[in-house]
């Protein structure tokens, strides 16, 4: 008979039954979107939203929020965000630009870095960390008529529309291949621009 739980023991099991279990419900998807996070908003300049998996309606872009795979950030008339990434890189974001984080794996230790972000439409200063000693380091932008390479260096990304970006060279060297065929390509250095219109290959550097 004294072995016999009492109703006050059997409700005190069951709470703290149920407890555990939400408590698993809560750690187990946070610790796997921890897995997803790539990096956060260092700063914000007027208004920008940010599109999210799971998410019904946009959120307010603020300073220290964290950023995650497959996040889309918008930006409106006259502003501005900053953001930050795992691995050192960051991204000047200019008024009404459109920008989508399709892709980002960083590992220090087997010294692996693979990024590619699509840009709709938009300005974008992108300053892509030069991981020397990295294995692997791909950086890719894509936009409607562009593909940037680089492995780290600082240049200028402006999506004019759906038909013609601009590319403009700061520091180091760039992969600039047309969207629609690869093999249209160049190689554009410092203090060089070039143009990729729809269907044609990128316009000859210009200083």
């Amino acid at each position: 008979v004294n072995n016999i739980p009492t109703a006050g023991a059997t409700r005190k099991t069951r709470h703290m039954f149920c407890f555990l279990a939400l408590m698993l419900v809560i750690l187990f998807p946070m610790s796997a979107l921890a897995n997803d996070i790539i990096g956060e908003i260092k700063r914000v300049k007027g208004t920008a939203t940010v599109s999210r998996e799971g998410v019904s309606k946009p959120l307010k872009a603020t300073q220290g929020m964290l950023l995650f795979l497959h996040d889309q950030l918008k930006t409106g008339p006259d502003s501005r965000l900053r953001l930050v990434f795992k691995d050192g890189s960051y991204m000047t974001m200019g008024e009404k630009a459109d920008l989508r984080l399709d892709e980002f794996e960083f590992d220090a230790k087997k010294e692996e870095r693979k990024a590619e972000f699509s840009v709709a439409v938009g300005k974008f200063k992108v300053f892509a960390k030069d991981l020397m000693k990295f294995k692997k380091k791909a950086f890719n932008i894509k936009t409607p008529t562009a593909v940037i390479g680089v492995r780290g260096t600082v240049y200028l990304v402006w999506v004019v529309d759906k038909t013609i970006t601009k590319v403009v060279c700061f520091q180091g060297a760039l992969d600039v291949r047309n969207q629609f065929d690869p093999s249209q390509y160049i190689n554009l250095t410092k203090g060089l621009a070039t143009d990729v219109i729809k269907n044609l290959p990128p316009s000859k550097p210009v200083s």
